[in-house]
């Protein structure tokens, strides 16, 4: 074998150790990734998934506007209306407009931009 193939399988070989340990550590903490739109209320984040709004207990500042479509890293949802969650990490992945929100949405949650 030659020296490059031999540092090419340690690579590799170290790839695998870390995502089988990464995925350990996020299920272990229950630590869930979920892509939405978000949206802004009296200053609060929110996001709305395929599920329906959820609110944000998010102590950072993201940096997203309403419509945009965004990563949230977070432990759960917890069964409410809206339901709620403790999140991580607020990723912007994608800007938008109060247009990307349905507008029962905008409505019965007063969005602003």
């Amino acid at each position: 074998m030659k020296r490059w193939q031999k540092r090419l399988c340690i690579v590799a070989g170290v790839f695998v150790l870390l995502c089988v340990l990464g995925f350990l550590l996020l299920s272990r903490y229950n630590i869930i990734i979920t892509v939405g739109t978000g949206f802004l209320v009296n200053g609060q984040y929110y996001m709305l998934d395929d599920v329906g709004p959820i609110r944000l207990h998010y102590r950072g500042r993201a940096n997203y506007r309403s419509g945009a479509r965004i990563l949230v890293v977070h432990n759960g949802v917890r069964l409410s209306y809206p339901g709620q969650t403790d999140a991580f990490l607020i990723l912007r992945l994608k800007k938008g407009s109060l247009a990307d929100l349905p507008p029962e949405i905008i409505e019965e949650f007063h969005v602003v931009e």
